[in-house]
This record gives structure tokens, C-alpha cells and sequence, in this order.
């Protein structure tokens, strides 16, 4: 009873002078606090105010201290411990990337309020918010975030012997959901979209939601997965989830809108800490099971840890920018390889990708009502010319750190890489299956043998590659009996069509799944090999042109348009998971939905 009153004594000194917590690098010391707050509905931020002209990592660098806005209350993300602590998955983050930085962390308490958390970090208050954020596009222009760090999901809590599968076969069913919540917003615009007649109950908190559940007033409990997890408690077992989300939730690290180095700096030390197996560690003490698999490092990360003083201090904008140019409806000028003109001599795998990227664009620019300019060129020509101002879009990139200060890169669009295709009844599973046999290579794919012979060396198996032209690489592969060929090894661009004509032949898994098994070079840690990610690239620093060219892609994902697209490109077991932020489909004028 006396450490409970001495407890609440301190807790309320600490409310009087608004202390916030300074933790070196692994350690914290005891940590004063403000009163956990209620949640409240999130609110659109006021308008932009003047943005300074030192970037916040130049703060970091001279105090060697990060200051870090946190949520005291929202387990297993963050809270404040009995021992006076903050802990959690987003705790753990942030010192993991302070002690990247070797510099302490100093964690500041802040509210479910995005107009304060941005007002916070435009005053200096905090460097960086890490606090449960997920992103919603109605603050992009007032936080900017990094790459994604965690996926979880807005979903449906059913009793555990309902037989529902699906979001459709939840009709004419009474959902329950908190009142004036992220929540509700989420089961509202899903309603709107999806058309399926449910009715919705709002509960002042969740707990009250749970026992309508169990006492059978409604049919559904929603909210975001990991708090449906733990109302339910120790009768978890009582309970599911159903695996349809009624929203995908993508949680980032927020900071000052277009503070470039900054968000180099913790996009960097995410891609560090992934690939030095720390992300995962931390995930497997507060999500035990999942792999984490959702960063993956860009092309050329650097082995040394970044640290604030490799990146500039002065905060630089662009000296045009486009959407301006977008809004008059004038041309975009973009750079790739398109359908124009069309070339009949390529080969039919790049035909394939050229009218991709050329029916994205022009999807784009309808919705934008402006017009486009088509530039033929390819690899490192088309990110100059975004670079040099030459270009406003390049698409068919990769992302690569190499050009992190030249260019921004959008989310990934396609995934492809090298893949074995073999033939289906035909044994083999991986390169220690092909020991002594011959491996067909398309002859106008560069660097393919050499690609596979380094895998060969790496699991110590010899074989002899064969080139082939694209266009007859199946026919080799099952009729050529004096090659007596094992499998082809190629890009999957160049193998799908082949899949797809043949009914006997397949691109290889891992064992006993339906995983696919790619052959890139590694770009997450615990995998020998990765595949590969195509994206856009857009002028540096260009925030609102950026967003416009996210959202526009996404719009087109969610009405399903670009899966069928890329279903002529990859299986669709290969189609990468869209990211759709929550919000409107509409920004700054442009009606971005269908």
C-alpha cells in the first residue's frame, strides 16, 4: 500500500513539471510522465506552417540525443511499465536506432492528436514520432513517414465456431466497433465501399464491444488486430479473427515534412537493422512467430551504421516543383521503356513490361487530366533524367541507395527476379537437383550465367548452362532430348509465359509449400536469396508530387486493376501486397478513384 501511494505521489510530481524520459543508448533511467491519455478521434492537422531551414539531424548530432514522441498506453507498441519504464515493440525500435546512431534516446510523451504531434515536431520538440502511427493521407502533408516498419490489419472478431470466411459473409449482421475511433472511420468507409448491408453498434469502449459479442448483440467485433487480441485475454481460444481486414494498417516513423536527410537517416537504419537480424529480434519478442519480412534493404546499402553526422544539416527543397505543372494539365515528362513506339523485335517479355508501365502511366495522367511524354531509356539514363530535372517519373527502377540523394523512390509495384521453371513431374525442387545436368539460359538475358553459375559454386554443384532464345526456352526444356536439359534458369519476366502456356511445366517453391523460391541476391536477413523490386523513381524532396503518384497507384490497386495487369508478368501467388493508406480518394482537387 505505501509503494502504491509513493507510486502515485511521484507520478503526480512528474504531471507538475512535465519531465520526459532520457535514456542512454540501452539503458533508461526512471521515467516521469504525463497521464496516459484517452484515446480521440484523429482530426484533420491545421495548415502548414513555415519549415525551418536546419534539419533535425543536425540537433541530433551536436546533443547526441534523439528525442522520440512515444505513447505511454498503447501495449504491445508502447507504455509506461510499472518500473517507471517505456517498453514495447516501438521502445525497442527506437533505442535499437539511437544506439545505431550512438546517441541516448530521450522518449517524449505524446497524444493520439496529429495536430499536436505535428505542431511537436515543427517546434523542436521531438526529432521523431514513433507511436503506434499508422498512416493515414488526410497528415501526410503535415508528418512525413518513413518506409513502413510493421504491417497489421483492421479486422473482424468472430466467436471461434462462426462460420463465416469472408467480409462478404458478414451481411446483414450487427458490427460492433468504439465510438469515435480510427476504427469506426475504418468500418464507415469500408461500408461505403464494399456495399455489404451490415449495421453498425458503437460501444464507448472495447471491453463493452467484447461482452455484446460474447452475449451475442452483434456479430462482429472490429478494431485493430492486436488490441482484439488482448480484450479477449485469457479466452482467446474463444475467439477469431477472420483473416480478411476490413483495413491494412502500415506503421511508420513520423517526422518533418520533407526533411530529406532525416528520413534517409532512419530509412537507412531500418534497412541496417534489418538486414543485421535486429528487426527481427524485436519482433519475435512482441509478435513471437511472425518473420519479419516487411523491409527490405534497396540495392547497395552501405555495410558501415548510418550515423547523423554523414548526412547534411541544411534543409533543401526543390526549386520546381510538379504538381503545379499537373494542376495547369500540362505534359509529364516520363522516362522507360514504353509501348511508343511499339518494337516488334523485342522480346516478348519486354513487350510485356514496356505496355505495363505505359498502361499505369496513362491511367495516371487520366485521372490527373494532364498529358504525357514518353522517353525511351532505360536503367541508369532514366534516373538521371529524373535527377537532372530531365524527367519528372522513371519507372522500370530499382530502388538503390546509390541514388537516395538524387532521387525519392516510390512502393514497389512489381516483384520479379532469377527463378528455376522445370518441368512438373520432373523432380527437381532447387540448384542441389541439378548436379551434373544441363541448365537452359536465355541468350539475351546479361549476366544470367554468370548468376548461375555463382549459385552453383555457392552449394557446391556443377552443371553446364545452355543459351537458348527466349521465345523456345519450354520447347527446349521438354522436347530437346539430346540436351536433356534439368530446368531453365531465367528472370521470371522472361518465364511466365511459358508457365502459363504449359500445363507441364512450373517455377519452383520451397519444399512442402506454395512459396516461391527466387534466386536474387539477399535483401533480407535469414534469406540466401531475394527477389527483386521494380518502383518508380520522382524528383528528391518533391513531397506533395510523390503522394500523388502513391495514392494514384493505389486507388488503381484497390479497384483490382493492377493485379490483372501484372497477372501477364508474375503469378499471383508473386503480386506483392499493396500498401493502401487510409483516407479519401481524392487530394488537392484530383478525383483519384473509379
Amino acid at each position: 500500500m505505501k509503494y502504491a501511494i509513493s507510486l502515485i505521489l511521484f507520478l503526480l510530481v512528474v504531471v507538475v513539471t512535465g519531465q520526459t524520459i532520457a535514456t542512454p543508448q540501452a539503458e533508461q533511467s526512471a521515467v516521469p510522465t504525463l497521464t496516459p491519455p484517452t484515446p480521440v478521434h484523429e482530426q484533420q492537422p491545421p495548415a502548414e506552417a513555415e519549415l525551418p531551414d536546419v534539419s533535425a539531424v543536425a540537433r541530433i548530432a551536436e546533443e547526441g540525443v534523439v528525442r522520440v514522441g512515444i505513447l505511454y498506453n498503447e501495449p504491445p507498441f508502447s507504455e509506461l511499465n510499472i518500473r517507471g519504464f517505456v517498453s514495447g515493440f516501438d521502445a525497442d525500435i527506437a533505442n535499437s536506432i539511437a544506439n545505431t546512431w550512438e546517441v541516448d534516446t530521450q522518449f517524449v510523451q505524446v497524444m493520439r492528436d496529429p495536430q499536436r504531434t505535428a505542431a511537436m515536431l515543427r517546434d523542436g520538440e521531438i526529432d521523431m514520432v514513433i507511436a503506434a502511427q499508422v498512416r493515414h493521407r488526410e497528415i501526410d502533408r503535415y508528418i512525413e513517414y518513413s518506409h513502413t516498419y510493421y504491417i497489421a490489419k483492421k479486422g473482424v472478431m468472430l466467436l471461434a465456431d462462426d462460420p463465416a470466411e469472408s467480409l462478404a459473409d458478414l451481411a446483414d449482421r450487427r458490427l460492433g466497433v468504439v465510438a469515435a475511433t480510427p476504427a469506426q472511420a475504418s468500418l464507415e468507409t469500408w461500408l461505403a465501399r464494399s456495399g455489404v448491408p451490415v449495421e453498425i453498434v458503437t460501444y464507448p469502449t472495447l471491453d463493452r464491444a467484447y461482452r455484446a459479442l460474447i452475449a451475442g448483440d452483434v456479430g462482429g467485433v472490429v478494431d485493430s488486430e492486436h488490441r482484439l487480441q488482448r480484450v479477449a485475454g485469457p479466452n482467446i481460444d474463444g475467439i477469431q479473427i477472420l483473416s480478411e481486414p476490413i483495413e491494412i494498417e502500415s506503421y511508420a516513423i513520423g517526422f518533418l515534412p520533407q526533411d530529406a536527410a532525416m528520413r534517409d537517416l532512419i530509412n537507412r537504419t531500418l534497412h541496417h537493422l534489418t538486414m543485421t537480424g535486429r528487426m527481427d529480434e524485436i519482433v519475435q519478442v512482441h509478435f513471437p512467430g511472425d518473420r519479419y519480412d516487411v523491409i527490405r534493404a534497396w540495392n547497395n546499402l552501405p555495410e558501415d551504421p548510418p550515423v547523423p553526422a554523414d548526412y547534411p544539416s541544411a534543409l533543401n527543397y526543390p526549386s520546381e516543383y510538379v504538381l503545379p505543372r499537373v494542376q495547369r494539365g500540362e505534359v509529364i515528362r516520363v522516362a522507360g521503356m514504353f509501348d511508343v513506339p511499339v518494337d516488334p523485335q523485342l522480346p516478348q517479355s519486354e513487350q510485356r513490361l514496356n505496355s505495363l508501365h505505359q498502361m499505369i502511366m496513362d491511367d495516371m495522367v487520366s485521372r490527373w487530366g494532364a498529358q504525357v511524354e514518353y522517353i525511351n531509356v532505360t536503367g541508369e539514363d532514366a534516373l538521371n533524367m529524373v535527377a537532372n530535372g530531365e524527367a519528372d517519373i522513371a519507372f522500370g527502377v530499382e530502388p538503390d541507395w546509390e541514388w537516395a540523394d538524387r532521387v525519392d523512390f516510390t512502393s514497389r509495384y512489381l516483384k520479379h527476379g532469377e527463378r528455376l521453371m522445370v518441368r512438373v513431374d520432373g523432380g527437381v525442387v532447387g540448384f542441389t537437383s541439378l548436379r551434373g545436368r544441363n541448365v537452359i539460359v536465355p541468350n539475351n538475358e546479361p549476366g544470367i550465367t554468370a548468376r548461375l553459375n555463382a549459385i552453383a559454386d555457392d552449394v557446391n554443384v556443377n552443371l553446364l548452362a545452355s543459351p537458348e532464345r527466349e521465345q523456345d526456352l519450354a520447347f527446349a526444356l521438354l522436347t530437346d532430348e539430346d540436351l536433356n536439359a534439368a530446368a531453365v534458369f531465367a528472370n521470371s519476366l522472361r518465364l511466365i509465359s511459358h508457365v502459363r502456356d504449359n500445363a507441364n511445366l512450373t517455377m519452383t517453391n520451397f519444399p512442402e509449400t506454395t512459396t516461391s523460391r527466387w534466386y536474387g541476391p539477399s535483401n533480407l536477413h535469414g534469406e540466401d536469396y531475394s527477389p527483386r523490386m521494380m518502383v518508380m523513381a520522382v524528383p528528391q524532396n518533391d513531397l506533395e508530387f510523390r503522394l500523388l503518384v502513391e495514392y494514384t497507384l493505389q486507388e488503381i490497386a484497390r479497384e483490382g486493376v493492377l493485379t490483372e495487369w501484372l497477372l501477364s508478368l508474375s503469378l499471383l501467388q508473386d503480386i506483392p501486397q499493396f500498401e493502401i493508406w487510409p483516407g479519401t480518394g481524392t487530394h488537392l482537387g484530383f478525383n483519384l478513384s473509379r
